[in-house]
């Protein structure tokens, strides 16, 4: 059981991030992905690292014996007792984790941020940065054929590379 709260407790912060960046798209007029994957990331190892630094401490000024060779295999009652608190702080912080009246779904809601967003886009065209500022043209044709050419180019050059390595074992077995 504990693992599906842990995986609920990773995955809800990022099932939710797709619909704050669109409102944010919204409000800014600025797709600012990165940034926010970035922060909630960085966030995450954060909490991760700390988490396992103070955890790692309580348990051992507890009185914890890791790999010890113990008498009957029991843990010291002072480490029983940490282990205990640790448990039941984590499933209180679980379960709090989100309260339900903070940010609830709406499809409706959604759906109208989208629509915008949507309008938005058609008014404004493709943006600046898709446009090629030396031609003019559409930057995704321009990449689009340079990578053709890159694929044409490394086709030729392993054409090359295998008749190199062909006419080389060819003169090598002839020796």
């Amino acid at each position: 059981m504990a693992g599906i709260g842990v995986s609920a407790a990773h995955a809800t912060p990022l099932a939710i991030l797709p619909d704050v960046i669109d409102w944010d798209e919204l409000r800014r007029a600025q797709r600012q992905e990165a940034a926010y994957y970035s922060v909630i990331t960085l966030i995450q190892k954060l909490v991760g690292a700390v988490t396992i630094t103070l955890t790692g401490t309580l348990l051992s000024a507890s009185g914890y014996v890791a790999n010890a060779n113990l008498v009957d295999g029991l843990q010291p009652a002072t480490a029983l007792g940490t282990i205990r608190f640790l448990a039941v702080r984590s499933r209180r912080l679980l379960r709090g984790r989100y309260h339900p009246g903070l940010s609830t779904p709406s499809t409706r809601r959604d759906t109208r941020i989208l629509s915008l967003l949507a309008k938005r886009r058609a008014q404004s065209g493709p943006p600046a940065w898709c446009e090629d500022i030396s031609t003019g043209t559409n930057l995704h044709r321009t990449l689009l054929s340079r990578i053709i050419a890159l694929l044409i180019s490394a086709n030729k050059l392993e054409k090359e590379m295998i008749a190199c390595s062909k006419s080389y074992w060819v003169l090598t077995w002839a020796r």
